[in-house]
């Protein structure tokens, strides 16, 4: 091979010296490919007479340019520079592996480095003439910062919420579906100009952009944005309601995602209804062969059948056989049957079904009738029952006024879609609590003991979920009488909601129950049956129903055995480097019980005494090979203490490993998240007792999020953020709470008396001072004085 000139090459090698990979072998077709000129004419491959021949649409010679163009190409030879590229990601492969010199490298067979015996090393290295040092020029790191004009903006839709992550990857401005700086203002008179609409908004702070919309009507709409959400807040409450010219009462809204109110008052009626109708019935003609016998039958004129109360009508129909008398029945079942009405009216000779009242659920026609009076927010039918005579739902009208509106035009009027029977509209104080069977069957004796002592005109009504889980009920609580009916609703939240579990004055609350693990043990402590236990995730309590002593104590028992198998061993930094070179914590890592804290250089053990044995067994075996903590070449890995295949340079010049970095950035996803801040050591304690002592620095720069994004997947990056964001949300609950209802996922901003939101998720209205739905009829100080 004649060398070209100007070029080395590394000796007993065609491979130039330049070259910072092992240069991969050409597949056989590549080795095969036949020569340009034969003397024979023949090639390896067929007859190959000329280079003009066409191949694939191309002549032989661009087909081969071709492939061996995108063969170099992706082995790292630039085609523009006719040169190898600076850096490959391919290890070399002419080096020893430092991990099969200490008996514990992973890759076997497959490993891309040389396994010789480590004191051969040297040997072959000067025999070879390879040397292990690598230029720092050689490889050079990823230095992201500096390929970024500016940073990446990190905004997130979680929750709810438009989140604006700084690049420390916390939260730095929160704006919930509730917030805004815009208000649209309608209903503004035609004789009310631009400047003048502009004059009424600008004491309320500054306005940087304000748009009009005109229509048909006598009247039009504007938007205006302002510097901040606290002045359109203020521009909001003070502008609402005022009245221009006569007939035009202005009405504005904040320009929010989701609504808001603010100086809410309580009124009387309130804007929830409740709703009777017939459940469709069946009729039948009952024949008998005696005046006797018809005239007994008769006597069961408003006897039950089937769970519904039946009229017996002696009606006249004409006879298909004289000597017959026939009773007509109403309000029997859907589900009767001829052999079931023959067995009630005894001694009958033949009965004939009637068709049904109506067949068709008038839950779509309900709704469009109480449409018809304004907004509705909530209609709530209750299931279909055969052996009630008429069904019941609640719905909840977005005023006061429109309630009114629908009990006035709707109430005790008849319809066709119900068979003519007649539709009952009421006015009412309303809630529902969808709780789960478990926590039904613990709390069914002190349900009861309530339900028992209401008052009259306070119903609580049971029945099966149709929109949620199987395995759920519906208890929805209604009542006329409103002290009757919130001094009601506060024992049915108090005995849906369970209660906290406290230690120390504070909600109890340990990592183990974050665990897939604690599942089956907390649902074998729930199938006692007395209490039932539930993990609140989102606000990190522990909730206990029914029998809170019994519960509490059993729950205490197990936190103590689980603590008991929690041991924290602290290691050094080589032991930890020697771990992640033999791939130990991804061995580990399915298990659960093993946990790698890389800023503090400690691993965490949850389990029996055999598990934390073979723990300890293999930190004293990692222990053994130990190593300066810092290594003298500037490009190693601060985590894994080797050459990085993959190096990338934070800003504060500590480099790391591409997977060394991933394995750090994913054990910080949880919910025990706390900044990134880099982990390199920066100084090394020579004495091993004051090692012990832990007197080892931790740089603790921060580590900008470009880095997080460069290295982690978009699920991992996500996970990350969303963390971030529970974190803030649990250290500042005087500022932000989660949504009430369980399981919703909706935070708000905590506000003043008056405020209160409709939550985008769960439909409810929410008193964002009491932090619960909606004390309807009642302001927040009349409520918490009952």
């Amino acid at each position: 091979m004649e060398e070209e000139e100007g070029r080395e090459y590394v000796e007993g090698t065609d491979t130039p010296a330049d070259h910072h990979g092992s240069l991969e072998e050409p597949d056989e077709e590549m080795e095969e490919w036949p020569a340009e000129e034969q003397e024979d004419g023949e090639g390896s491959i067929g007859e190959v007479k000329s280079t003009n021949e066409m191949y694939d649409g191309r002549t032989m010679e661009e087909a081969r340019t071709e492939v061996v163009d995108s063969w170099q190409s992706s082995n790292g030879w630039n085609i523009v520079d006719d040169a190898w590229n600076e850096y490959q990601n391919e290890p070399r492969k002419t080096l020893p592996c430092k991990a099969f010199g200490q008996g514990h490298c992973r890759f076997g067979d497959n490993c891309h480095y040389l396994h010789i015996a480590p004191e051969a090393a040297d040997d072959w290295q000067h025999d070879s003439g390879v040397t292990e040092t690598v230029d720092a020029e050689e490889i050079a790191p990823i230095e992201l910062e500096e390929s970024l004009d500016e940073p990446l903006p990190i905004i997130r839709q979680s929750f709810y919420c438009d989140i604006n992550y700084g690049q420390t990857t916390r939260p730095e401005k929160i704006v919930t579906s509730f917030e805004s700086d815009t208000i649209r203002i309608y209903n503004i008179p035609l004789s009310f100009g631009e400047d003048d609409i502009f004059g009424l908004v600008s004491p309320f702070g500054t306005v940087l952009e304000m748009q009009t919309e005109f229509s048909e009507d006598p009247t039009y709409h504007a938007t205006v944005k302002f510097s901040s959400q606290t002045e359109a807040e203020e521009a909001v409450k003070r502008l609402r309601d005022l009245e221009l010219v006569t007939e035009h009462t202005l009405q504005v809204y904040l320009g929010s995602k989701a609504q808001i109110m603010y100086d809410w008052r309580p009124s009387a009626p309130g804007r929830s209804v409740k709703i009777s109708y017939p459940n469709p019935s069946r009729e039948a003609w009952v024949c008998f062969q005696t005046m006797d016998l018809y005239k007994k039958a008769g006597g069961l004129d408003g006897e039950m059948f089937g769970g519904r109360k039946i009229a017996v009508l002696k009606e006249r129909r004409p006879p298909k056989n004289r000597n017959y008398y026939y009773l007509r029945v109403s309000g029997l079942p859907l589900a009767a049957g001829k052999q079931e009405i023959k067995a009630f009216f005894k001694d009958c000779m033949l009965v004939e079904m009637i068709t049904p009242t109506y067949t068709t659920p008038p839950v779509n026609e309900i709704d469009t009738l109480l449409q018809q009076h304004g907004e509705l927010e909530e209609l709530d039918m209750l299931p279909f029952s055969d052996e009630k005579p008429r069904n019941l739902g609640f719905a909840r009208f977005a005023s006061a006024d429109a309630a009114s509106r629908a009990i006035h035009a709707l109430n005790n009027t008849s319809y066709a879609f119900l068979g003519g029977g007649n539709l009952r509209v009421q006015t009412t104080y309303y809630i529902a609590y969808q709780i789960s069977r478990n926590i039904l069957s613990v709390i069914r004796k002190e349900l009861d003991r309530l339900c028992d002592s209401l008052t009259t005109g306070i119903q609580v009504y049971e029945s099966v979920s149709t929109t949620s889980p199987v395995d759920s009920v519906v208890l929805r609580l209604c009542g006329s009488d409103l002290v009757a009916f919130t001094k009601t609703r506060r024992d049915l939240d108090l005995l849906t909601g369970g209660e906290v579990i406290l230690m120390d004055g504070k909600p109890l609350w340990d990592d183990y129950f974050d665990l897939p693990s604690s599942t089956r043990i907390i649902e074998q402590l729930n199938s006692q049956g007395s209490f039932f236990i539930e993990r609140d995730f989102r606000n990190r309590h522990i909730l206990v129903f029914g029998q809170k002593a019994r519960g509490e104590e059993m729950l205490l028992k197990l936190l103590n055995k689980v603590w008991e198998q929690v041991v924290t061993m602290a290691v050094s930094d080589a032991c930890i480097a020697n771990m992640i070179r033999a791939g130990y914590p991804d061995e580990v890592a399915a298990k659960n019980k093993v946990h790698f804290d890389y800023a503090c250089r400690a691993i965490t053990v949850r389990g029996t005494a055999d598990d934390r044995e073979k723990v300890w067994s293999a930190i004293s075996e990692y222990e053994a090979y130990s190593e300066p903590v810092l290594s003298a070449r500037e490009r190693t890995c601060a985590l894994c203490h080797s050459e990085p295949p993959e190096p990338i340079s934070l800003p504060c010049r500590h480099t790391f490993c591409r997977g060394c970095l991933q394995l750090w950035f994913k054990s910080l996803i949880g919910p025990n998240f706390t900044s990134v801040e880099c982990i390199a050591a920066v100084d090394s304690v020579p004495d091993a007792s004051e090692k012990q002592e832990g007197e080892i620095s931790r740089c603790c720069a921060q580590v900008p999020y470009a880095f997080i994004h460069e290295v982690l997947s978009d699920e991992e990056e996500d996970d990350l953020l969303e963390y971030s964001f529970l974190s803030h949300i649990w250290a500042h609950l005087l500022e932000f709470r989660l949504c009430p209802t369980r399981n919703c996922p909706m935070v708000y901003r905590v506000g003043s008396p008056g405020t209160v939101i409709q939550c985008p998720g769960c439909r409810k209205d929410i008193c964002i001072s009491c932090h619960g739905e909606l004390h309807e009829g009642l302001t927040c100080t009349e409520c918490k004085l009952l």
